[in-house]
């Protein structure tokens, strides 16, 4: 007997029927992530939280899957 995925909430609501991640978490390669662990994409490649790139003269940090970028 198969069990789904730890971190998975499997359920049917109103003929809607899938996995979905549990509440305050976020789905991303098949496994639910806090958004503080998301990591964040660059072109093809995916960074993990904290990762630094330079552009335009200017740092830019991953941040709950996002770039933050200042001056």
């Amino acid at each position: 007997e198969q069990h789904p995925e730890p971190g998975w909430h499997c359920q049917v609501v109103a003929c809607v029927e899938g996995c979905f991640c549990p509440e305050g978490t976020l789905l991303h390669g098949g496994a639910c992530l806090e958004p503080a662990s998301c990591p964040c994409e660059w072109g093809s490649n995916s960074f993990p939280p904290g990762s630094v790139l330079q552009k335009d003269c200017g740092n830019c940090t991953c941040q709950e899957g996002q770039w933050r970028c200042g001056g």
